[in-house]
């Protein structure tokens, strides 16, 4: 069972939940998107004891020396997608300006706006998909990647991550640089004794950047960067492990959730999946009826394609 929990640097909830999941057996812990601060554990084993830890930023860090030809193939498939995510971002960005002036004239002719509000949607959803698309299709050219594992030294961490997880009582999935975490946790094949441990109805908790990498699309989202206003756009794919969802950690930080264009425009954009804000005490996860919040109120937010943010409804016990 997947579980998604709000921030967890102040007041954290995490011990909350494992007491209530009745949690036994070893943790173990994927950090990540800590990057060089990856094995300092020290305030995370405070509060949920001692940890397994797979260090999968430091082992990657191996890999040019292990493995040179692999680390150069993926260091360039790397610097593709970069300079293609260039081109998105102009393409999205215009696409956007369209759908948040037409959001703010539909007051005057509600009937009339409509359409046209959704025919631009479209026009930016499309243009996410050819992103993905994109993508996908340059990692395509690199295949000798997905034989990665013919080296026996990342086949050993590879092997590694699943003794660890196939062990576990728990997976803690901690937040940081979203990429970096999403990258690491691929190269080294996490996904899929992660997906198996969740089949046999192992906790995995994640929170931060750890939330969005389980989602099918993960969304970088920042209404005001330090450089200036940004948009929100698709980083890459997920793990898909959480259904239907897009994950916005710390939203009352970095969204403008009073302007009713902009929080339309998001929730329009990547519809159907819901988007949920996850801030402190946040704690939700997926059931028949959708996702569900067993945090307190305000917690864990609902954005809407009206403009609207709602709580997530609450689980019910």
């Amino acid at each position: 069972m997947l579980h998604l929990l709000g921030p967890q640097r102040r007041d954290p909830n995490l011990v909350e939940v494992l007491d209530h999941l009745g949690v036994s057996g070893p943790l173990v812990a994927i950090t990540a998107g800590w990057r060089h601060d990856e094995d300092e554990l020290g305030p995370l084993e405070a509060a949920v004891g001692k940890v397994s830890h797979l260090p999968l930023y430091r082992w990657f860090d191996e890999v040019p020396d292990q493995a040179p030809d692999i680390a150069k193939l993926y260091k360039e498939r790397q610097s593709r997608i970069v300079r293609f995510k260039e081109l998105y971002r102009l393409r999205m960005s215009m696409g956007l300006d369209t759908v948040r002036a037409l959001v703010r004239t539909k007051s005057a002719e509600p009937g009339l706006v409509e359409q046209q509000i959704q025919s631009a949607s479209e026009v930016v959803r499309g243009i996410d998909r050819e992103a993905l698309a994109a993508v996908d299709a340059v990692r395509a050219d690199y295949s000798r990647l997905v034989q990665r594992f013919e080296c026996p030294a990342i086949a050993a961490r590879r092997d590694e991550v699943d003794a660890a997880i196939e062990d576990a009582g728990a997976i803690l999935v901690a937040g940081g640089h979203v990429a970096v975490l999403r990258n690491r946790m691929l190269f080294f094949g996490a996904e899929h004794p992660i997906r198996r441990a969740m089949e046999r109805g192992v906790p995995v908790l994640a929170w931060g950047a750890g939330a969005m990498v389980m989602t099918r699309r993960i969304v970088l989202f920042y209404d005001d960067a330090p450089d200036g206003s940004a948009d929100a756009e698709i980083l890459d794919h997920g793990l898909g492990l959480a259904p239907d969802l897009v994950a916005l950690p710390h939203a009352r930080e970095r969204l403008r959730l009073g302007d009713a264009a902009r929080v339309s425009a998001l929730a329009r954009r990547f519809g159907p999946d819901a988007c949920i804000a996850l801030e402190k005490g946040a704690w939700i996860r997926h059931t028949s009826a959708g996702w569900r919040s067993r945090g307190p109120a305000g917690s864990a937010s609902l954005l809407l394609a009206d403009g609207r943010v709602d709580d997530v409804p609450r689980e019910v016990a």
